[in-house]
């Protein structure tokens, strides 16, 4: 029997195909062209409700000219590295990440829920998996050189698929993981044994959630 399905997993509860169509609605409802519902009708905002006070006119945006008398740069992505929920990776530099008589380095995290990061001596990092999830690392050294990384916190995969593997030898599974989400595809004997796999799976996922 062939199956395929995305668990996801977040803070406090497990998501379904259903939440995850219903979410889908209500993001592409604000799409709709303002056309269609500005007969006549105030300006709504970006909730789609009318506003019950006089709303402020915007500007408009700055001109290239102007934006680059105030912003310099803007930073990409260099590189992305995983790190098993739980657990950590120590970045080593090749340079000092402070210099004397230099400004203060800058170590930010897009999201500290996601992964947390200390200061190790003046060439390491030591970066910690908090939850499932995707977030940034900036760091800006004392020469003013910048470099943003992508992190992926992921759940330790290789369990599962060994457990999956001992519990349903006759089933054939493939597991991947999508940012907050873990993908099963495979076959199995029947839809009681895809609805024990699921649970399995819940149930190997919530217990990253209750250890938060």
């Amino acid at each position: 029997m062939p199956f395929c399905r995305a668990i996801g997993v977040s803070r406090g509860q497990i998501r379904s195909h259903r939440r995850l169509a219903w979410l889908i609605v209500v993001i592409l409802f604000p799409l709709i062209p303002q056309h269609l519902s500005a007969q006549g009708k105030l300006d709504e905002g970006q909730s789609g409700f009318e506003p019950h006070m006089t709303m402020l006119p915007g500007r408009n945006p700055r001109s290239a000219d102007e934006l680059k008398s105030f912003i310099d740069t803007l930073s990409a992505t260099d590189a992305m590295f995983e790190v098993i929920v739980g657990q950590g990776r120590l970045i080593t530099l090749r340079e000092d990440i402070a210099a004397p008589d230099k400004p203060e380095p800058i170590v930010a995290t897009g999201d500290p829920t996601v992964v947390d990061f200390e200061i190790i001596g003046a060439r390491h990092i030591r970066v910690t998996g908090r939850r499932i999830g995707a977030t940034d690392l900036s760091i800006v050294t004392g020469d003013r050189n910048n470099y943003t990384f992508e992190i992926q916190v992921v759940a330790d995969l290789d369990i599962l698929r060994a457990r999956l593997r001992q519990t349903f030898p006759d089933a054939s599974l493939k597991v991947a993981q999508i940012r907050d989400h873990v993908i099963i595809e495979g076959q199995a004997r029947d839809s009681r044994q895809v609805a024990k796999i699921v649970e399995m799976v819940k149930a190997y996922l919530n217990c990253f959630i209750h250890s938060e």
